[in-house]
């Protein structure tokens, strides 16, 4: 009986080992013993890093790990705080050095299509879908530009395909007239603002960074002025938060 407890003591562990391992190569390792890493949402005592990672697989939300080997510290990270290197924290002591690892991802930059958009009123014909129809001219007399009335709050919005994480926004102003319109307003992605512009000069184009994970793009205008954009173009990749680990 003891001889058979064992064996199957033996199998659990090797069974649970094997679920580790491929939970593991679901990351890559970004740096070693890394002086900076990402905000971290939760941290967590274990035994490993290849339990650290499977912690990982199993939280909503989590896009990697921040391993302190010396302490086994395991600190999750979002992808949104990963992919922000503005927003990393330092680590000053040698001992808090981690091994950063994140999620295996095709993370190469590009245009991410608008399947549709709204905003919060129309005027003169200027309908969301004109910031979205390629047309970078900007006059709004040709044509090419949305135009809000004045319901508040102001706002445009756009839907993106599926989930993505957005790494920057592009915004064609108006320049026939009233470009000023477009100096205080707040870029967000599925609510949660990553750009806050406030402006004395009024811009022609310009180029936000972001690095938020969702889809929809809303500028909400914090003026009480029409809202005018004559192109707006986002930038990133589309990102899955489905954790499940790969199987052979």
């Amino acid at each position: 009986l003891s001889k058979l407890l064992t064996f199957l003591l033996v199998q659990a562990f090797a069974i649970a080992d094997s679920e580790a391992d491929t939970k593991i190569e679901d990351f890559r390792m970004d740096s070693s013993g890394s002086s900076s890493s990402p905000v971290s949402f939760a941290s967590h005592k274990t035994s490993s890093r290849i339990y650290c990672s499977g912690l990982c697989s199993t939280k909503p939300g989590c896009f990697g790990i921040c391993w302190v080997n010396s302490a086994k510290d395991c600190r999750l990270f979002t992808v949104s705080a990963y992919f922000n290197r503005d927003s990393w924290t330092m680590l000053t002591t040698t001992t808090e050095r981690c091994d950063i690892y994140a999620s295996i991802v095709n993370s190469t930059i590009q245009q991410l299509p608008f399947t549709g958009c709204s905003q919060s009123g129309n005027s003169s014909g200027g309908v969301c879908s004109r910031a979205i129809d390629g047309d970078k001219r900007q006059n709004y007399f040709k044509g090419s530009c949305s135009h809000t009335d004045l319901t508040v709050p102001i706002w445009w919005e756009g839907q993106l395909p599926q989930q993505s994480m957005v790494a920057s926004v592009t915004i064609y102003n108006r320049q026939d007239c009233c470009a000023d319109r477009l100096n205080n307003f707040q870029l967000l992605v599925d609510g949660v603002v990553c750009y806050d512009m406030n402006i004395a000069i009024p811009f022609s184009v310009t180029n936000l960074s972001c690095w938020q994970l969702g889809s929809q793009v809303r500028i909400l205008n914090r003026q009480f002025a029409a809202l005018c954009i004559c192109e707006i173009e986002a930038f990133g990749f589309f990102f899955s938060t489905d954790r499940s680990p790969k199987r052979p």
